[in-house]
């Protein structure tokens, strides 16, 4: 009697174990769900189950999984550290024995429990262990697969990636191929792994891989396959994050001649993300009275600031002119004036003055004039013939003071005046002669005085050259 009921529950057990079957539990706090990926193994063989973890709490929660089976090792493909409030993860975990198992079902407690409330769930994983099957008795390959990458990698520098490798059974690999596969790299290797109960068992093959330095930021997929003869025996899936770097290669360069010079300045973006960039170009109120660029720029203070945006790989180029041709011209045209001027001008300086003498409300009867001749050359001046013209209405006073330079010669012309010349052989470099002489009028002058000027003709560098003196315009009213 009691063998029969032994041999029914046995059967039950079996008939459970070989259904897929999909648990659940829940509490106030969480919730979970068990379901079978695969539930019927070999010795030494792992079971796969896929657990799902609700979180109906205000906050994230930390959740951890184990067995009380002292004989059983429950491994998790992703941790479950932080699920946030309100929503759900799931993780694979895979059920293996320490040791070999004999055919059989088996029920093992999978524990869940929460990090904030210290509560936990218990959902029921019921296996079923088959007999070996294969010549010779080997076993079908079960291996454990796991990596770990960095939380974010730079482009430009080799990433490490972890592969840890742990066999559940008795079997050894002497060709293992392990496949990782993304789009930022790819690389495939051969190992070995030994029996579980060897102590080459477990392994971890640390890689170097190099992704393409130009690759914008983001989040990539990550798959790591292991196969043997061909056959896929495990599958690992996570993510890597690009992180973001901003580098920019810059060049400038001047060119010109003539007094204008123009300045180029070339700026590469050379990240691997949209940045903005710069360049101040160094100026002054008055450089920038004279300096271009077809490019849009602000004036600063003492720079002109140019700025653009650039995607990853673009290049933009800005270009300053800076033109004092049209400045140059007028300073040489001024400079050519001044030289000119010294070059060209009367090296002779002749001026008149008149003072009234005798003057009275009835008008004027006598003047006295002055010549001032001045050689303002640094060379000596000959052959001074100096003219002055008094009108036909006075007479020039002949005059024997000491000092006083009396007239070479007094012509009177008949309804045109007299003409006064004064001869002076030479005069030297700087040096200056002084006229005087009177005229009387003939009948006394009313108003404004006026006096025609006088002029001088002189033999300077070998030629016959004039100069003129001022008009005198004598107002009596002042």
């Amino acid at each position: 009697m009691h063998r029969s009921v032994a041999q029914a529950v046995t059967f039950i057990i079996l008939i459970l174990a070989l259904a897929p079957v999909t648990y659940a539990a829940q509490n106030e706090a969480f919730s979970i769900s068990l379901d079978v990926v695969e539930d019927e193994i070999l010795p030494n063989d792992a079971a796969e189950y896929e657990l799902k973890v609700t979180n109906y709490q205000n906050m994230s929660d930390a959740f951890t999984v184990s067995t009380d089976d002292i004989g059983w090792i429950v491994d998790s493909a992703e941790p479950l550290s932080d699920v946030p409030n309100g929503k759900s993860r799931s993780t694979t975990l895979q059920l293996s024995a320490k040791g070999y198992v004999t055919p059989g079902a088996r029920i093992i407690p999978i524990k869940v429990r929460s990090a904030n409330t210290r509560t936990f769930l218990v959902e029921n994983a019921e296996i079923t262990v088959l007999s070996p099957n294969g010549s010779g008795g080997q076993y079908a390959p079960s291996i454990f697969l796991s990596a770990r990458v960095p939380d974010s990698i730079d482009p430009r520098e080799p990433f490490p990636l972890s592969v840890y490798l742990r066999n559940r059974n008795a079997r050894d690999y002497s060709a293992l191929i392990v496949d990782v596969a993304s789009p930022l790299v790819s690389q495939r290797y051969q190992t070995t792994l030994g029996s579980v109960t060897g102590d080459d068992g477990e392994k971890t093959n640390q890689l170097s891989l190099t992704p393409n330095s130009k690759t914008v930021p983001g989040t990539y997929p990550l798959t790591i396959t292991i196969s043997v003869d061909n056959i896929t025996v495990n599958k690992f899936e996570t993510t890597l994050t690009v992180a973001s770097y901003n580098t920019e290669e810059r060049t400038s360069s001047t060119s010109g001649a003539w007094f204008k010079t123009t300045t180029s300045y070339s700026i590469t973006n050379t990240g691997n993300s949209v940045q903005a960039t710069s360049v101040a170009h160094p100026t002054n109120w008055f450089s920038r009275l004279f300096t271009t660029s077809p490019q849009k720029y602000e004036a600063q203070n003492n720079s002109l600031e140019f700025m653009a945006t650039l995607e990853p790989g673009a290049r933009v180029e800005f270009s300053v002119t800076r033109n004092f041709r049209l400045l140059a011209i007028l300073a040489a045209i001024l400079v050519a004036s001044v030289v000119l001027y010294f070059v060209f001008r009367s090296p002779l300086i002749l001026q008149k003055e008149a003072q009234i003498r005798g003057s009275s409300s009835d008008g004027v009867s006598e003047l006295r004039i002055r010549l001032h001749v001045k050689n303002r050359s640094a060379r000596s001046v000959n052959s001074l013939h100096v003219v002055d013209k008094v009108t036909s209405m006075a007479d020039v006073v002949k005059e024997a003071s000491l000092g006083t330079l009396q007239p070479s010669k007094i012509v009177r012309k008949p309804g045109h005046g007299t003409l006064v010349r004064w001869d002076i052989d030479s005069l030297d470099s700087f040096e200056e002669r002084i006229i005087t002489y009177t005229v009387k009028t003939k009948l006394k002058l009313i108003g404004d005085v006026y006096l025609p000027a006088a002029k001088v003709k002189f033999d300077h560098a070998g030629r016959e050259r004039t100069a003129y003196s001022n008009e005198v315009n004598i107002d009596r009213e002042q």
